[in-house]
């Protein structure tokens, strides 16, 4: 009697490769979206190294500027009038006749609201350029009725001339705002609409000083 030996070696071997199965294609739309994605990223980080070259070069500018507002006030505490007003804006002659008064009688300063009384200059900040343009913050002590003293912020203006200096000017009303003015029955107060918030709720304090 023989015995026959069978051997299946079905599940050992692999399976005969099949087609090859293809998902749904990438829609257009992927493809255009992700090219805007980079093109805007690509602009961000251009603009963002755009501002920091531009910031950097501002930087001895407005130390220019902030340097020529300390000299300015510098020349009205040592009574010296002639460097004073060569630092004036001499295109506008009404500004330079007001700029002359004001050294003469020594309200180059003048205390923040009435009934203050202003002190020294503690510093200059806050120097800004744009285009031929520019503004600095003076800060100061200002003593208040009661005795106690606060910081007040004044904002001054500078024009660069034709030549390159940087003169006192005016106010900017693109900066300021038109003037407003708040009527009580005996004060009377003009401001910039710019502070006009905080300066509305002072008018009926004032009243009580007047």
């Amino acid at each position: 009697m023989s015995v026959e030996l069978e051997w299946h070696f079905d599940e050992e071997t692999p399976d005969e490769p099949g087609g090859e199965e293809r998902g749904p294609g990438r829609s257009p739309w992927c493809l255009w979206l992700g090219l805007v994605g980079m093109a805007l990223l690509l602009a961000v980080a251009g603009l963002y190294a755009w501002w920091r070259v531009r910031s950097k070069a501002l930087i001895p500018v407005e130390a220019e500027v902030q340097a020529v507002a300390q000299l300015e006030l510098r020349a009205l505490a040592e009574g010296d009038t002639a460097l004073y007003l060569s630092l004036q804006d001499d295109a506008d002659s009404t500004w330079k006749r007001i700029q002359e008064v004001r050294a003469g009688d020594n309200d180059f300063l003048p205390p923040p609201l009435p009934g203050l009384t202003a002190t020294a200059v503690l510093s200059v900040e806050k120097a800004r350029v744009v285009g031929d343009m520019a503004r600095v913050e003076v800060v100061r002590m200002a003593g208040l009725p009661g005795g106690e003293v606060a910081p007040f912020r004044a904002v001054r203006f500078y024009r660069r001339s034709a030549d390159g200096r940087w003169l006192h000017t005016r106010a900017d009303l693109d900066y300021v705002g038109r003037i407003i003015t708040f009527v009580g029955e005996q004060v009377k107060v003009k401001t910039f609409s710019t502070d006009a918030g905080w300066m509305e709720p002072v008018v009926p304090e004032l009243e009580g000083l007047a």
